[in-house]
């Protein structure tokens, strides 16, 4: 009968005492951000708790986790030249309306985009043309 009630007494104190829930924190008031108070334009924001500073975005929200460090850091150095005999294109995604993409190196890049010291000018249906200072490069999608 003591097991009974002390057991019964110890389930009636983590009722009442939430079982350690903590309160919610309070709501931020949108108002009182500086973002509310600018009006110089679209402005990147962050919410944080109240009396916290929210941190910016870092690396590590920001690297692709299906690459390692030193695939990362090659997609980093933009300005690298490339040899045209390691360049890889897997695939092209054609659209007539300008918005083409293609997998060159692994990575979905469009036209504007850079590879290396090379830009891309111009994605066809089978083909990505390439420019550097001073030559175009034709990379072609290779038959199976």
């Amino acid at each position: 009968m003591d097991k009974r009630l002390l057991l019964i007494s110890a389930l009636v104190v983590f009722l009442f005492a939430g079982c350690g829930k903590q309160e919610p924190p309070a709501p931020v008031d949108e108002a009182d951000t500086p973002a509310a108070e600018s009006s110089a334009g679209p402005e990147k924001t962050t919410r944080a708790l109240a009396g916290q500073e929210a941190d910016p975005a870092s690396d590590e929200l920001t690297r692709n986790p299906f690459l390692s460090a030193e695939e990362e850091s090659e997609f980093r150095d933009a300005g690298k030249a490339i040899p045209l005999d390691t360049l890889t294109l897997s695939a092209i995604l054609y659209s007539s309306a300008d918005k083409s993409k293609a997998i060159l190196q692994g990575r979905i890049l469009q036209k504007g985009d850079s590879i290396g010291d090379k830009k891309i000018i111009e994605i066809r249906p089978e083909a990505v043309i390439l420019k550097d200072a001073a030559t175009e490069y034709i990379i072609r999608l290779k038959s199976l």
